[in-house]
């Protein structure tokens, strides 16, 4: 076994990948549905990546099963790395020797094309033979080597080029970027996919392998299908670096035209502009105009309105006033009124006063007269000189 997983690992020669030089980072998950190879509980398992001399190892899921869960990744520092694949074992922990339970051998490109999350297969020998479950993975990879990468802009209209299984797949359109001769890539019928490209997704398997590209013919999408094995294959391309161009200078011209018409617009909405600011001015002078005289106007009227507030003031103090004279007066009037009553009634008692002294005022004066005549006869009867 030992020897068959070193000639799988061996580098093909003249192959067109550059060798890996970086830091590669491979996320290891978890399995699903991979087979039990313990007969008595519960499996431990455990993951080994191997890349040439160079071997990390996961965490063990203590029960894990069928269905482990390790999310442990490991890292490698590679340098003028020539190894083509990663080849990777999942183990059982045992008392004694741990058993093998399944494995896969990836390519390093396939690895390195994809920084998301994919399930890979899983097989019980190196032969890649009996699927046992899947493996998910997640790499990232800072450094160089591999394919070349796809150029921002194809030059022959190349949208996408994928190569190996379903489950397996490497970005080969910058590769093929470089191999177009002529306007046309030509896959001769005595030299399969494997070789070519210098590397195998999945020893073991043709008719799954197969490779993908999408490029535009006549500014249509074309897909052109391309088996391990095959016939005489030729994919023509256009010149979409010169269509690019005529493509770019009718852009510049219509943008320059574009820029015309901007500019012509641009005057008549300047114009529009200034017609509607002098408008716009003449409407704010009126309306200044209408309000200085409303505020004139509401000026007046809060000075009538103060006048008018103010007078009222004036004659309510001087009702007031009358209030309190009035008041006064009515208040003079009972004074008066009560004397007047007061005065009559001292009337009314001289009044009967004097009519009592009226009564005896007659015998009084008889008395009186009579008095005097007996005081005139008594003189008439004294006479000091002697006449009678």
């Amino acid at each position: 076994d030992a020897h068959a997983i070193n000639t799988l690992v061996n580098p093909r020669e003249g192959e067109p990948m550059d060798s890996f030089t970086g830091k590669l980072k491979i996320h290891c998950d978890g399995a699903n549905s991979i087979r039990n190879v313990q007969l008595i509980g519960v499996q431990d398992p455990y993951t080994i990546i191997e890349i040439g001399k160079q071997k990390q190892k996961t965490k063990v899921h203590k029960d894990g099963g069928k269905n482990p869960v390790w999310n442990h990744t490991c890292e490698f520092d590679l340098k003028d790395c020539q190894e083509t694949h990663a080849v990777i074992k999942i183990w059982n922990q045992n008392v004694g020797i741990d058993d093998m339970i399944c494995m896969v051998k990836l390519p390093l490109c396939a690895l390195v094309s994809f920084e998301k999350q994919r399930w890979y297969p899983l097989f019980r020998d190196p032969k890649n033979r009996f699927p046992s479950g899947k493996l998910l993975l997640r790499c990232e990879f800072k450094g160089k080597g591999g394919f070349p990468k796809p150029p921002p802009s194809s030059k022959f209209g190349i949208l996408s080029a994928h190569y190996g299984t379903r489950e397996i797949q490497t970005d080969v359109s910058g590769f093929l970027e470089t191999k177009v001769a002529d306007m046309k890539l030509v896959f001769k019928k005595e030299q399969d996919l494997s070789s070519y490209f210098g590397f195998d997704p999945l020893d073991g398997h043709i008719s799954n392998k197969l490779l993908y590209v999408t490029y535009l013919s006549n500014n249509e999408e074309t897909t052109v299908i391309v088996k391990e094995k095959h016939h005489d294959v030729e994919i023509p391309f256009e010149d979409y670096e010169l269509r690019k161009a005529e493509a770019e200078k009718a852009i510049l011209a219509r943008k320059e035209m574009e820029a015309k018409q901007a500019a012509a617009e641009l005057e008549h909405e300047k114009a529009l502009a200034e017609e509607r600011a002098k408008k716009e001015a003449e409407l704010k002078a009126a309306l200044e105009a209408k309000l200085k005289e409303r505020e004139k106007e509401a000026k007046n009227v809060h000075e009538l309105r103060m006048r008018m507030a103010t007078e009222l003031a004036e004659k309510e103090a001087y009702t007031l006033e009358l209030l309190d004279k009035i008041t006064a007066l009515e208040s003079a009037n009972d004074e008066l009124t009560a004397e007047n009553s007061r005065l009559e009634n001292e009337n009314e008692k001289y009044r009967a006063e004097n009519n009592k002294k009226s009564n005896r005022r007659p015998k009084i004066f008889g008395a009186v007269a009579s008095g005097m005549k007996s005081i005139q006869g008594g003189l008439k009867k004294f006479n000091p000189f002697g006449g009678k």
